[in-house]
């Protein structure tokens, strides 16, 4: 069979080729310069963040459909829902790329590398957003993994990092192979790995009632449901399988930890969303009561978990489990507005949670020890800009108005009522206020303790002011401008296209 590829189908993979070109370009840069080579890396990250975030504008602005032609359908879509997390995942990394100088220098990392890793990374995630096949999901999930296993355990010169980033090359190997056993048999059941295949056989649209009630009917479908589960569960820190979280958070560097917490579930989300709630669609009766137990077990032991932790980062790493938790709560409505609060809680996480890891970053950078929240008592004092900023940041993980994080579990939780799983949004609402636990004991050391005597002013440099008042002021404009919420409308009309 012959295919035949169009300037529209290399369109839709534009972005994703910017950011390849880009780190590529890094790495050539880093094998030639040899001076002020932290800023020029750092500039030409920003610069090919831009322009491939002006191209997935541009593919926005088309609404670009499939592409990659494979039988009836095709491997990847430039449709407006990839390209809203796309934006996500751009800002994610951007943000993260503007708070890592300093901890560059003071680590004595090669800036070429260590940047071209995070390039990598976010072009696996943003393959993994536009992605209609599981083979392409999967090839996509590696592409990223093994980025981030490199830059977990970037910092040879730390045990810990060194053990984070084997804890997480070895668990998350073997989540991988869940997966892709789940998708062979998902392939075994339907006879495709294209996701619109997959709908229109399980949908009752390819042939006879009676095929398809056989296809309906085998035992492959269930248990490759269930072994899909356990692999994007690892990949999103889901319970019980997040026990890899903390540690691989607490070990590698920490501008790495500020991106994968954000930027691996941005992009595990809408694959997942893709998968399950668009493939799998007519299959909801066999895996919402999965996706069920499993939002209920995750946002109760992210929350109390991280009431007992004092490393910072533990903290945001049982926080970020909680976190996915309510975030599966939408995606297990399995409606538009479900879809529509999977897509804004990630524009809004990625300002409020990559933020407040600049805090520890900053306080690194000086060679403190920032990981450990003891140290952030009389913060104000120190460095006010640095503590309102990271006091917004706590409000609004905890979801107090009118920061954007309010908003973000709001329409979570509205999903959830919406279809008729009130429960989820009542626990939901409980472990929010459990949550209040830890993120107001933060807030309570920096504002309300004593500075310690003879700790000295804390500057955290030009690129993060800008970063962390860009984060402050996104977490107010994303929650009260109605634009925002909008596109993430937009964007899931595009994600139902397939069905309708």
């Amino acid at each position: 069979m012959t295919i035949h590829l169009t300037a529209a189908d290399y369109g839709a993979v534009l972005p994703i080729m910017i950011v390849l070109g880009g780190a590529l370009c890094l790495l050539l840069t880093d094998a030639f310069v040899k001076v002020h080579e932290t800023e020029i890396a750092t500039g030409i990250s920003l610069a090919t963040l831009l322009l491939a975030f002006a191209a997935s504008a541009h593919l926005w602005a088309v609404n670009a459909g499939p592409a990659f032609p494979q039988g009836a359908g095709a491997m990847i879509t430039g449709d407006r829902f990839g390209q809203f997390f796309n934006f996500a995942l751009l800002l994610s990394s951007a943000l993260a790329i503007l708070i890592a100088p300093p901890y560059i220098r003071t680590s004595h990392f090669d800036a070429g590398e260590f940047l071209s890793l995070i390039l990598f990374a976010t072009a696996g995630m943003m393959l993994m957003a536009a992605s209609l096949n599981l083979m392409v999901i999967f090839l996509s999930i590696e592409l990223l993994s093994l980025a981030l296993y490199i830059l977990s355990g970037f910092d040879r010169n730390r045990p810990r990092s060194q053990e984070a980033g084997f804890k997480y090359f070895l668990l998350s190997s073997f989540a991988s192979a869940f997966l892709i056993y789940g998708m062979a048999l998902i392939y075994g059941a339907t006879g495709s790995t294209n996701l619109i295949r997959i709908v229109n056989v399980l949908g009752g649209h390819a042939g006879t009632v009676a095929s398809t009630h056989t296809v309906l009917s085998s035992p492959f479908v269930l248990i490759g449901i269930a072994l899909m589960a356990v692999g994007f569960a690892f990949k999103l820190s889901i319970v019980p399988f997040h026990m890899w979280t903390p540690d691989v958070y607490q070990g590698a560097p920490t501008p790495v930890t500020a991106f994968m917490s954000v930027a691996t579930k941005a992009a595990v989300f809408p694959a997942f969303l893709r998968v399950f709630n668009l493939a799998l669609g007519a299959e909801s009766h066999r895996w919402f009561g999965i996706l069920w137990a499993l939002a209920i077990v995750t946002m109760i032991v992210g929350n109390v978990l991280a009431l007992s932790q004092s490393s910072m980062k533990r903290l945001l790493a049982y926080s970020g489990i909680a976190h996915a938790g309510y975030v599966l709560v939408a995606m297990s409505a399995n409606n538009r507005l479900g879809a529509t609060a999977v897509a804004f809680y990630f524009i809004v996480y990625a300002f409020m949670n990559i933020g407040a890891f600049a805090l520890v970053l900053v306080l690194e950078s000086r060679g403190e020890a920032g990981d450990e929240i003891a140290t952030y008592r009389g913060l104000f004092a120190r460095s006010p800009l640095l503590a309102v900023a990271t006091g917004v940041f706590m409000f609004s993980l905890a979801g107090f108005p009118p920061t954007a994080g309010f908003f973000a579990k709001y329409y979570a939780f509205a999903a959830a009522v919406q279809a008729g799983h009130t429960e989820l949004a009542i626990i939901g609402v409980i472990t929010s206020v459990i949550s209040l636990g830890y993120y107001l004991r933060v807030v309570v050391l920096m504002f309300m303790q004593p500075v310690e005597a003879g700790a000295e002013q804390v500057r955290a440099g030009p690129l993060s002011d800008f970063m962390l008042t860009a984060s402050v002021a996104g977490l107010f404009v994303v929650g009260l401008v109605p634009w925002f919420y909008n596109l993430a409308v937009q964007a899931v009309q595009s994600f139902f296209h397939f069905t309708t």
